[in-house]
C-alpha cells in the first residue's frame, strides 16, 4: 500500500491479521493436513494453513469486532469499502494506543486512504 500498488499477496488466514495485530493474538503457521478434531480438542482452530487459539484469539477477536460494529457510525447500510475504511480507523487507533505501527492491514489501508 505504501508503494502505491493496487494488489497485495495476502496468505490464507489473513482476515485475522488484517484486523488485529499478531502481537496481541498470535497466529501460527500450520498445515491443511493437520487433524481438525485434535486441534479443536486443544482449543485451536485452523484456517487452511493458519492456526489460531479458539478461545483466546478467534472468540476474543469476534467480541472486539461485535463491540465495534454496534457503534453509531456502523448503523447504516454501507458497502464493504466503507466498512473496511471504518474498521481501519478503529485498528489504527488500537495500534496508536499500543505503540505499534503497520501490524494491521486495515489500519495501514485507512492511513493510506485506500
Amino acid at each position: 500500500m505504501r508503494k502505491g500498488t493496487e494488489e497485495a499477496d495476502i496468505p490464507a488466514g489473513s482476515a485475522f491479521r488484517t484486523f488485529l495485530p499478531r502481537a496481541t493474538y498470535p497466529v501460527r503457521v500450520g498445515s491443511f493436513k493437520f487433524d481438525d478434531t485434535e486441534l479443536r480438542d486443544n482449543d485451536i482452530v485452523r484456517v487452511y494453513d493458519v492456526l489460531l487459539g479458539y478461545s483466546d484469539c478467534l472468540m476474543a477477536t469476534d467480541e472486539i469486532l461485535r463491540n465495534i460494529l454496534i457503534q453509531p457510525e456502523f448503523q447504516k447500510e454501507m458497502g464493504t469499502a466503507e466498512l473496511h475504511y471504518l474498521l481501519g480507523k478503529y485498528c489504527a487507533e488500537w495500534e496508536r494506543k499500543a505503540g505499534l505501527k503497520d501490524v494491521s492491514v486495515l489500519a495501514a489501508a485507512y492511513r493510506a486512504g485506500v
